[in-house]
């Protein structure tokens, strides 16, 4: 690390269960960082508890308190403590340092916009509407499932099939934060999007053998505990 571990400023991770702030405990957990973790569980809505905004005007999560200073986005965030704490998660050579960059904003300027409009695309398939009108957002949503969706989601999806046939991660021969910030959208991805092992062998090869590293498996035993739990860690 590039920072003394004794010397680290105290770190408070406001973790919300099921969402983007998972990858940040999988982020602390690869730079070996002391830290604390305030959970806060989604109400009934799946919103956020209130009170989030007295930690950032947005309110949105992850946020993360380094000392006196609040830290949200989570492309930020990982950027903050790679150039901080963890230059073994930022590579050197030039070309792997420019895919670094492109990935990290990659994972939500361009793969989540579609991905978001496929869960409330499934929403609105799962809620509860008069039966009368069932057939008319079935038509409604059909049409955004075949005209956006799936065209968009296949373009990403070759797109990361392509680039990971030529190297084990998305940056090149060495794990980074950039694929932290990715696995977010690649997890919800099996779920909306109807991803497939058989149409996209090497994206998933990718996804296996991040999630089997020991910082990852940590990172998730913390977490699903703690929301068990429903306290502070």
């Amino acid at each position: 690390m590039s920072e003394n571990k004794s010397a680290q400023p105290k770190v408070t991770l406001h973790w919300l269960n099921q969402s983007r702030a998972q990858r940040i405990v999988w982020l602390l957990e690869e730079l070996n960082l002391d830290y604390d973790i305030e959970c806060h569980i989604r109400n009934s809505a799946m919103l956020a508890p209130e009170g989030s905004q007295s930690l950032h005007p947005l309110g949105k999560f992850p946020i993360v308190v380094v000392g006196d200073r609040v830290l949200a986005e989570s492309g930020f965030i990982i950027e903050y403590f790679v150039d901080k704490f963890g230059p073994q998660l930022k590579p050197s050579d030039e070309d792997s340092l420019l895919r670094y960059k492109y990935f990290l904003h990659y994972a939500e300027g361009s793969l989540m916009p579609p991905m978001l409009v496929g869960i409330v695309v499934e929403n609105i398939n799962k809620a509860s509407v008069p039966f009368f009108i069932k057939p008319l957002i079935n038509m409604i949503t059909g049409g955004v499932e075949t005209r956006f969706l799936k065209p968009n989601y296949k373009t990403h999806f070759d797109f990361l099939e392509a680039e990971l046939s030529s190297r084990p991660y998305l940056a090149g021969e060495e794990f980074s934060g950039a694929d932290i910030m990715i696995s977010f959208q690649l997890a919800a991805a099996k779920r909306v999007c109807g991803l497939s092992k058989e149409e996209y062998p090497k994206l998933f090869e990718y996804m296996e053998r991040c999630e089997s590293r020991e910082a990852c498996k940590r990172a998730y035993k913390k977490t699903k505990e703690m929301e068990a739990a429903g306290t502070k860690l």
